[in-house]
């Protein structure tokens, strides 16, 4: 038979010390240095080059046919621009990394959630 009153000194240990788990959303964790957080497009700096859902492990970029056919100078118009879909964003950089007018940028919060897997999409 066990010893009655074993988990009492546990309990008197962790009673005064403070919670390890935070109330989310109304507190948050510091994010760490370096953190990749949600996906932000530069709709003005982009050219629509492509390279960005070439080299996308994920495939969480499509190259779409833009409607409003921006033009880019010198006769070139930009055709096509990104759609993205954070749900399947790895948040791994490649496309930052690769993207020649520094027109995306990986910052932002944790908070990405959605009932419905269509308000994933950002179409900027």
């Amino acid at each position: 038979m066990k010893k009655p009153g074993v988990l009492l000194p546990l309990l008197l240990n962790n009673l005064l010390k403070k919670p390890f788990t935070v109330l989310y959303p109304r507190e948050q964790w510091p994010l760490p240095k370096g953190y990749r957080g949600i996906i932000v497009h530069d709709n003005e700096a982009c050219i629509g080059c492509g390279l960005c859902s070439k080299v996308c492990p994920a495939k969480a970029i499509e190259m779409v046919d833009d409607p409003e056919k921006r033009s880019l100078g010198k006769d070139r118009v930009r055709k096509q621009k990104p759609l993205f879909y954070l749900d399947r964003c790895l948040r791994c950089a490649q496309c930052e990394e690769s993207c020649p007018k520094s027109a995306i940028h990986l910052k932002g919060g944790v908070g990405l959630v959605a009932y419905i897997r269509e308000k994933m999409r950002v179409f900027s």
